[in-house]
């Protein structure tokens, strides 16, 4: 112990030396600080250089990349003869590869005509004409649209010319998870900690109000300016500001190091307190106080763990805000674990079943009931956890149908784990004690206790669920949490159920618990979600567009960027009326509305309108007279409740006008703001950020009783929605029902207000979710903690792989995985069949439903070009009307019409034909073409049909986009679907499996564990089998061999004995022979001359004698090298160690009906001993007791001043008084067929090793017999 003291001393020289480096860093890091604030000057022009050279240096590469497309480009064309129809399809082929994938590619023809292009091609005929005319040949440039700033070059070959570009900026943002941002000039703000814009053009914009601080050009490689950068503001404490945090993480890293190195060094200490309650308190502050310093430094953050130290997606308030942040919650949750583990691993060293005497059962009723009332007090806390992390957390854990999640929602999965684990591992540390408490008190039957337990816990928690004024769970997780906890603490209390076991139960059970609460939690803030969705649509909105209306005049009436565009002579207006609502508050709420861009003669250049759509009237004041100021008013639309919203702001340069830009706001009081159509656009709906399923959902307005507005994918009854007006109100004019629409069960709230004799009830509804969807959520949230858990095993597995010298695969084990593969690869196959086999019907579906619909607006159109006088767009217009089918149509290669047209007028959908459509219908002959295209990263089906209409040939194109397409199961349901049912048939595979291995398994491991204790000695032991066949036979076959092998060994110890004892008998006698002839000559020889008395007789008196005594000499040499031939073999004394040698004697014993424990706080226990003998003791002793009837013995091991005492103590019928002296007398026995030298062996190894044995108490309760070795 104090070797190990001074051992530890290392940790007290590392704690000093962090403290030192703390000391040192505080000291120079003030004089580095203002080294670096007098040399401010230096970095700012440092940084400035460094971001003009980055930005040039992105500029260039990117220009090579567009010079290295062109050479390429221009080795094909070389070698193609435009005219040629099949050369031309070579060179379509090449530029729509993948490496053009980010590149616009266009060749036009020496009149300026498109011939060849991909589909990143971004200009027009007219567009390229103009670049011709102003831009150099082989020269980059910066080239502009409203919605974007591309890099671009061209180039003038003999017969064509191409066209290149890279877009560098996009001016436009969608909130929505399809947009891809784009921005070099943020990327370089965010990289050196400035507000950078580039200006994509050559010449300034124009003279502004507050000169920029600095500005620098951007040339291509011919040093021509192209465009430049303004810098308004630059960080020039950015190294400062970087030095102080790293000296603040420096510092706290070596704080932290150093309450480690300080906890290592006082563990020592605290390792010789003899109470383990006082050990386990000490331990729980330090750890305890270790979270606290942690969370003070707020060492997290620090490090630059954004997303996971970000409070957004999760904080809480408990505890002084120590779980903050997803990774504060994480830190609190392992501190409790380890303070959790060690109390567990302390109850579990002292064990259960004690030999104590039965206590006072009074004291022990009480003890009970306090700890169950703790236990469910526990369970509160636990259902309050996850209460909290379901609501005090933005992510919504059950609503996408996603399997894997992002970094902060996985690791929530991960908390949600741990603290299932903690509160299970709680809840057996508290049941194990209950268990320990009716051992004392109640009985020492395992059965009963379990049962008395569970049946205890069970009235108990039905009672503290009476008193609660608010449970947070529900009768069933109590149920289950009592269940789980009882039968795991009895595994651990009554078996040999192994750690790895132990632990996986723990786990599992922590999942299953804390997913079932997860989801229990959820459908309550489902249901409070109604809540939420009833009085956003109650709730009045026009004060909120007001502000909208508002806040976009003001922003845009003194934009320069605006003011420029209005000079520019090609300015797309659609476009810039887009990018206005874009960048506006009306495209993050996704209202209805209209932005237009007016001339100075009031006449509309371009305009944008999301879901709200009607004609441009001027109506602000006359034609004749300029608008000054901000306008706003409010028209009211005939024949509704409906108001519009209108604010107008004149744009000037100086007292120029440039023209004036309206804003139009719907204020709806029919609409609910879902968007069910343009989801590339849309960002929000009242339901956007809460837990509810879009797709589940019913929403019906009802005035006076008559259905005025509905959102839902059913219509509803007249039964059913007179249960709903019939439903009984509370005084807060609320009311919660549940009905059946179209045969599915809905939870519905309703709310309910009266406005000038209007009655009007708001109905929100939530489709019940299916079993399929319930067992998707929990299997999804269950599949990522199996992963989890796996990893968890395996770097335990890792950890511990080093203590062993070879890895083994146990026969269980490799039965299980043969099941396992045998029975889930062909389950797993036959899912992915069926899904690609559903996923191939359902594209299946969707192309013949969009080439239906192509087909009837093709022979729509030719019905009405042969035989109506109206014009072309009126034609495709009352194709719309009447068909209902959203579609474009080109000409060649030309938009001609589209009913979604705005969204190529701004420039989201391309106006040219895709080049993969043109390519198959135009060189390749096809008639028909699907295709996969996108906005930004929303992908949807194109359904390409060329037809014939008069003399001229069009391509109708229709999509899903913007057509509804109802498919019999979508990708969503599939797999919902598929994820849920074949996920609960994996786990019953799993479990079925499991038991199969077992039965099939646990027969060969007792042979094995059997054949280790004959091998080591031990023939008493006797298998029992309860099973049929062969197995049986070979069990009984063991028995018998075994008894024979015993019998054998007695018979021929005997044998050997006798045997032994004649030879002997001949040697003896041989040996003792040999001196006894010349004694007796020699007697003889003096007794003669004694007769004679003859004159040497004294001579001969001395030779006699001498001889004789010679003689007996012999006979004592012969006398011991007998004795020495009949000791004990030689004892080999080597350093062993007790603690691994009595758990795998123990091992030996794990399939007999008696339990053996073994009792030690001490890890590794070193002494001077025979291995091989002490084992053989050990296993005499323990197999002594399980014939004495014993039904559990304890091996406790503890170390004394200078030797180590092993007590092993039994709970049989004990030891007879009158044979208690005798027992450890050689061949002393009271058994038929035993030998009676276990016990005398024991002690004269024990003798021979400096060791004792004695009987410290027997009974007809048991026995205790006490065995001291002295320490090495």
């Amino acid at each position: 112990m104090i070797n190990r003291i001074k051992n530890q001393k290392k940790y007290l020289y590392f704690f000093i030396g962090s403290i030192l480096i703390i000391v040192i860093a505080g000291i120079l890091s003030p004089i580095i600080l203002n080294y670096l604030k007098t040399n401010k000057n230096k970095e700012f022009e440092e940084k400035i250089s460094s971001l003009q050279a980055e930005t040039q240096s992105i500029i260039t590469e990117t220009e090579s990349r567009l010079f290295n497309k062109l050479k390429k480009i221009g080795n094909v064309i070389e070698s193609t003869k435009l005219s040629d129809q099949n050369e031309k399809e070579k060179l379509f082929d090449f530029v729509i590869k993948k490496e053009f994938t980010d590149i616009g590619v266009g060749i036009y023809d020496s009149t300026g005509h498109l011939i060849v292009w991909n589909n990143n091609n971004s200009i027009t005929d007219s567009q390229f004409r103009t670049i011709l005319n102003n831009k150099n040949n082989e020269e980059s440039f910066f080239y502009n649209t409203s919605l974007k700033s591309y890099l671009a070059l061209f180039s003038l070959r003999k017969n064509c010319s191409v066209f290149l570009s890279i877009p560098l900026e996009k001016h436009y943002k969608l909130r929505n998870e399809y947009f891809e941002p784009l921005s070099l000039s943020k990327k370089l703000s965010d990289q050196y900690n400035a507000d950078l814009k580039i200006v994509y053009r050559e010449g300034k914009i124009f003279a502004q109000q507050t000169p920029p601080k600095f500005t620098f050009d951007i040339t291509n490689k011919q040093e021509n300016k192209i465009g430049y950068a303004v810098i308004e503001k630059i960080n020039v404490n950015e190294n400062i500001e970087k030095f102080e945090s790293s000296v603040f993480v420096f510092q706290s890293f070596f704080t932290f190091l150093a309450f480690i190195f300080l906890g290592l060094w006082l563990f020592s200490f605290i390792s010789l307190i003899k109470y383990k309650s006082i050990q386990i308190i000490l331990i729980s502050f330090y750890v305890i106080l270790f979270r606290v310093v942690i969370f003070l430094l707020d060492i997290p953050s620090k490090l630059g763990i954004t997303e996971l130290s970000n409070p957004i997606y999760f904080s809480s308030t408990s505890a002084y805000g120590i779980v903050k942040s997803p990774i504060e919650l994480f830190l609190t949750v392992i501190s409790l674990i380890i303070i959790l583990i060690i109390i567990y691993k302390s109850i579990v060293s002292i064990g259960v079943e004690t030999s104590e005497k039965k206590s006072n059962t009074f004291i022990g009723i009480v003890q009970i009931l306090i700890l169950s009332g703790l236990l469910f007090s526990v369970l509160r806390i636990f259902g309050a956890t996850i209460k909290s992390v379901v609501f005090d957390s933005t992510i919504l854990y059950f609503k996408n149908t996603t399997l894997f999640s992002d970094l902060p929602t996985t690791f929530m999965y991960f908390n949600v784990l741990l603290i299932g684990t903690g509160f299970v591992l709680f809840s057996i540390i508290f049941t194990l004690l209950i268990l320990k408490i009716l051992d004392r008190t109640f009985t020492k039957d395992k059965i009963k206790k379990f049962l008395i337990s569970i049946v205890i816990l069970e009235i108990v928690g039905v009672i503290f669920d009476l008193i609660q004024p608010n449970p947070q769970t529900s009768w069933f997780i109590r149920s289950l949490f009592v269940l789980i906890a009882t039968i795991i603490s009895y595994y651990i209390a009554f078996t040999k159920t192994s750690k790895y076991s132990i632990l996986l139960a723990v786990l599992f059970s922590g999942s299953f618990l804390s997913i079932y609460l997860l989801s229990y939690f959820n459908s309550d803030l489902e249901k409070r979600s109604l809540k939420t969705i009833a009085a956003e649509m109650s709730r009045s909105s026009i004060s909120l567009l007001e502000y909208y209306a508002d806040d976009i005049v003001h922003s845009v009436m003194n934009n320069n960027s605006i003011k420029q565009k209005f000079l520019d002579k090609n300015t797309n207006y659609n476009s810039e009326a887009f990018v206005i609502w874009s960048n506006s508050s009306l495209s993050r709420d996704s209202k209805s509305s209209i932005i237009n861009i007016i001339a100075p003669d009031k006449t509309l250049l371009g305009s944008f309108n999301y879901e709200f759509d009607e004609p441009f009237i001027w109506d602000w004041n006359d034609d004749k007279s300029d608008l000054e100021g901000v306008q706003k008013v409010y028209q009211n639309i005939e024949g509704t409740e409906n108001q519009v919203i209108r604010a107008i702001t004149p744009i000037k340069l100086g007292e120029k006008l440039l023209g004036y830009i309206e804003v139009s706001l719907l204020y709806d009081v029919y609409g609910f703001g879902f968007d069910e159509n343009e989801k590339f656009l849309s960002s929000s709906s009242p339901i956007s950020k809460i837990s509810v399923n879009q797709d589940l959902l019913k929403i019906f307005e009802f005035r006076n009783g008559e259905l005025v507005n509905y959102y839902t994918d059913a219509l509803i009854s007249e039964p059913e929605m007179e249960k709903l007006l019939k439903t009984k109100f509370n005084q807060s004019n609320e009311a919660w029902v549940n009905i059946r629409i179209n045969h599915e069960g809905h939870t519905f709230y309703l709310s309910r207000r009266k406005h000038n004799d209007v009655e009007e009830i708001i109905a929100v509804g939530l489709r019940n979710k299916d079993v399929a969807w319930n067992l998707y959520d929990f299997f999804k949230v269950l599949f990522i903690h199996s992963l989890m858990i796996v990893l968890i095993l395996l770097a335990i597995t890792l950890k511990n792989f080093p203590k062993k010298s070879e890895f083994k695969i146990s026969f269980k084990t490799k039965i299980l995985l043969t099941l396992l593969v045998v029975s889930i690869l062909p389950l797993i196959l036959l899912a992915t069949y069926f899904k690609e086999i559903t996923e191939e019907k359902n594209s299946a579906a969707v192309y013949y439903k969009l080439g239906k619909r192509a087909d009837n607006v093709s022979q729509f159109l030719g019905n009405y070009f042969a035989n109506s006088t109206l014009t072309e767009t009126a034609i495709f217009e009352k194709a719309v009307n009447d068909l209902g089918v959203h579609f474009s149509i080109y000409e060649n290669i030309n938009l001609l019409y589209s009913s979604e047209g705005i969204y190529y007028k701004i420039g989201l959908l391309p106006k040219i034909l895709n080049a993969d459509v043109n390519l198959n219908l135009f060189y390749k002959g096809e008639k028909e073409y699907v295709v996969q295209e996108a906005i930004e990263k929303y992908t949807f089906n194109s359904f390409y049909y060329k037809t014939l209409l008069g003399d001229k040939t069009y391509v109708i194109k229709v999509s899903d986009a913007f057509n509804r397409i109802q498919l019999p199961m979508t990708g969503t349901e599939l797999n919902v679907f598929l994820f849920g049912t074949y996920s609960l048939a994996i786990i019953m595979i799993i479990l079925l499996s499991t038991l199969l291995a077992n039965q099939i398994s646990s027969p060969i491991e007792k042979l094995t564990k059997a054949t280790k204790s004959v091998g080591r000695g031990d023939m008493d032991i006797q298998l029992q089998s309860f099973g049929k066949g062969e197995i049986k036979e070979l069990i009984d076959g063991f028995n018998r061999m075994v008894r024979e092998l015993k019998r054998n060994q007695i018979e021929l110890a005997e044998v050997e004995r006798e045997s032994a004892w004649k030879e002997m008998a001949k040697q003896v006698a041989h040996e003792i022979k040999n001196p006894l002839t010349p004694m007796k000559l020699a007697v003889q020889h003096l007794i003669s001359a004694y007769r004679d008395k003859s004159d040497k007789f004294d001579d001969i008196f001395n030779k006699v004698t001498s001889t004789v005594i010679t003689q007996i000499d012999n006979l004592t040499n012969i006398a011991s090298e007998f004795s020495s031939f009949a000791k004990m073999p030689t004892i080999k004394l080597l350093d062993i160690e007790l603690v691994g040698i009595l758990k795998e004697t123990v091992d030996l014993f794990i399939e007999e009906d008696c339990e053996v424990s073994i009792i030690t706080d001490m890890e590794k226990v070193i002494v001077k001993s025979d291995k091989e003998q002490f084992q053989r003791m050990v296993i005499n002793l323990i197999r002594n007791s399980i014939q004495a009837e014993a039904e559990h013995v304890w091996i406790t091991l503890t170390r004394l001043y200078d030797a180590v005492e092993i007590r092993v103590k039994d709970d049989g019928r004990g030891i007879p008084e009158e044979i208690k002296t005798k027992i450890f007398d050689e061949n002393y026995t009271t058994k038929k067929e035993g030998m009676g030298l276990g016990l005398a062996l024991a002690k004269r190894f024990l003798d021979i090793t400096n060791g004792t044995i004695f009987i410290n108490q027997t009974s007809p309760d048991g026995t205790e017999i006490i065995i001291r070795i002295a320490q090495s």
